[in-house]
């Protein structure tokens, strides 16, 4: 849900244990904590960060107000014009 709400995200399919996400060009593959996909053991979450690039063209003011209306809590470095916020795993996401 949080990446259908937040990111535009369309199911792709879905099962018990995944779900395959089309976001824009791009397509996304999330899978329940323990789930063995494939073939070797089940790990942990341990991605750095994820970048999605958005076809609106919007500042750095724009892009975080459209986050915090949404109940997000996103940050930008000083000096950048990079907007993370995380997702309900813990994960950073980026907006450019």
């Amino acid at each position: 849900r949080f990446y259908q709400e937040h990111l535009g995200g369309r199911i792709r399919s879905q099962s018990s244990s995944a779900t395959f996400l089309d976001i824009g060009q791009h397509w996304l593959a999330l899978f329940a904590r323990g789930a063995v996909s494939t073939g070797y053991e089940a790990t942990r979450p341990g991605v750095d960060h994820i970048s999605f690039h958005s076809p609106k063209h919007r500042s750095l003011e724009e892009r975080m107000g459209v986050l915090r209306e949404h109940g997000l809590n996103p940050v930008s470095p000083a000096g950048s014009s990079r907007v993370y916020f995380r997702d309900p795993d813990g994960i950073i996401l980026q907006l450019s």
